[in-house]
């Protein structure tokens, strides 16, 4: 197959949460928030069940026209 698009890690970006309490849900990236030192990056979101910040390599980005049948 070819590549179609690329979709970007990025604020107003669709998304699915891939792991820990929110697993399974779908929302829009608001904010990347960068930490320093051991800490990992992470993303504040709104989603199904409101806000929420959960741990950025958790995000799976999705394209727009996604649909759960």
């Amino acid at each position: 197959g070819k590549l179609s698009s690329v979709l970007k890690l990025k604020e107003g970006a669709k998304c699915i949460i891939t792991s820990g309490k929110h697993a399974g849900s779908f929302a829009t990236i608001k904010k990347i928030i960068q930490r320093t030192g051991s800490m990992g990056a992470e993303a504040q979101v709104s989603g199904e069940n409101g806000d929420f910040i959960t741990v950025l390599r958790y995000i799976f980005v999705i394209d727009d026209k996604f649909k759960v049948q």
